[in-house]
C-alpha cells in the first residue's frame, strides 16, 4: 500500500514533542545538553528544505534523517538515538523507516549500520590517537 503524506501540522507537531529544533540552514536538528549538533532531518523534497510559514498546510511524502559520523564524539550512541526518534516519529505519524535505498529499515540494517559506524570509529580513533 502506498504510503500516505505526512500532514505538515502533525510533523511540526511531532518534531516539536522529540526536541528537534528549526534552525540552520532551514531544516531540523537534534542537539545535546551544550548545543552541540546531533543529528539534523530533512524534506526529502528538494531542496530539502522547510519553511515554517507554510508547513502546517502542506504535506510532505518523507522526511530524512542524517548524522556527520566524524563530527561526532559517539556517533554510534547518536545513531541509536537518531532510529529511535525515526521509529517515534514513524509511529506518531503512520509512516514507516527506510535505509538510504529506501528499504524498510530491519533490525539488520540497523545493527550493520551500527557496526559500521563502530568500525568508522575505530580506525578514526587508532589514526589520531586517543583524544
Amino acid at each position: 500500500s502506498e504510503q500516505q503524506p505526512f500532514a505538515g501540522q502533525a510533523l511540526l507537531e511531532a518534531l516539536g514533542e522529540h526536541q528537534m529544533v528549526f534552525g540552520e540552514m532551514d531544516i531540523f536538528h537534534r542537539q545535546d545538553a551544550q548545543g552541540e549538533l546531533l543529528f539534523s532531518l530533512v524534506n526529502a523534497i528538494e531542496p530539502g528544505t522547510f519553511d515554517l510559514n507554510t508547513m502546517s498546510q502542506l504535506e510532505f511524502p518523507a522526511i530524512s534523517l542524517f548524522l556527520r559520523v566524524h563530527e561526532l564524539n559517539d556517533p554510534a550512541a547518536v545513531f541509536d538515538d537518531m532510529i529511535a526518534l525515526a521509529q517515534g516519529l514513524a509511529d506518531d505519524l503512520g509512516g514507516q523507516v527506510k535505509d538510504e535505498s529506501r528499504s524498510v529499515m530491519t533490525t539488520q540494517t540497523i545493527d550493520f549500520c551500527r557496526l559500521d559506524i563502530q568500525r568508522y570509529q575505530h580506525r578514526h580513533q587508532q589514526k589520531n590517537g586517543r583524544k
